[in-house]
């Protein structure tokens, strides 16, 4: 159907995607397009961590850490 409606697209992707640049922008595409969102993540793990993050942190500083509840647990 399409090439009927516009023959002169015919063979165009294999051209695509037989380029080196091409090839190169498709692989760091979604890692560019991901980079805001992990940026915000790692961000906000840093200097706003929640109740399960400071938990996280004092187990892996102290192995034998008991946890009995968010109430007697402080942010770092």
């Amino acid at each position: 159907m399409s090439e009927l409606l516009q023959p002169e697209l015919q063979g165009q992707l294999n051209l695509i995607f037989t380029t080196p640049k091409s090839l190169v922008a498709l692989a760091l595409l979604p890692f560019v397009a991901l980079l805001p969102d992990l940026t915000l993540i790692l961000f906000q793990k840093v200097f706003y961590p929640s109740l399960t993050d400071a938990v996280m942190l004092r187990q892996q500083k102290d192995p034998n850490y008991v946890f009995d509840g968010f109430d007697s647990v402080t942010i770092p």
